[in-house]
């Protein structure tokens, strides 16, 4: 037998103001073929998000947003919380990919456990477009 590993885990702690202590696995979202505004990008089993879109698991914040698609195309990319019927855009959480293939940026936008998201082409044109965010949980 070999010696021991001991790995310390950070402490989670669910409020606070900066991102930090643990983070989403990622959430992704697509939408196969030519896809134009307005058009919501799927989930899991080509379900539309915004007929169930992805639960955030905890009180943070998204820090990364990016996107690919099969061109370089030019489209731009809002997420928004969904309560029931209303869809609302969560300011700052705008991608927008100018003639190119590919974009990832950073942002530090708030979001709420149990907040369920989505992801609107909102401008614009793709083929074959991924997207996806990374949430933070507050420390």
């Amino acid at each position: 037998m070999g010696a021991c590993t001991s790995i310390t885990l950070p402490k989670v702690i669910a409020s606070g103001s900066v991102p930090g202590t643990s983070a989403s696995p990622g959430f992704q979202y697509g939408r196969a073929g030519n896809v134009t505004a307005p058009t919501y990008l799927q989930v899991v089993a080509t379900v539309p998000s915004n007929t169930a879109g992805l639960i955030v698991p905890f009180t943070g914040f998204i820090t990364g947003f990016w996107s690919t698609n099969e061109d370089p195309n030019t489209y731009g990319l809002q997420v928004q919380e969904r309560t029931g019927a209303a869809f609302n855009d969560l300011t700052g959480a705008l991608l927008n990919v100018v003639a190119d293939r590919k974009l990832s940026i950073n942002i530090a936008i708030p979001v709420t456990k149990g907040w369920e998201l989505v992801i609107y082409v909102v401008t614009g044109f793709g083929r074959n477009i991924q997207a996806g965010i990374i949430i933070e949980q507050a420390s």
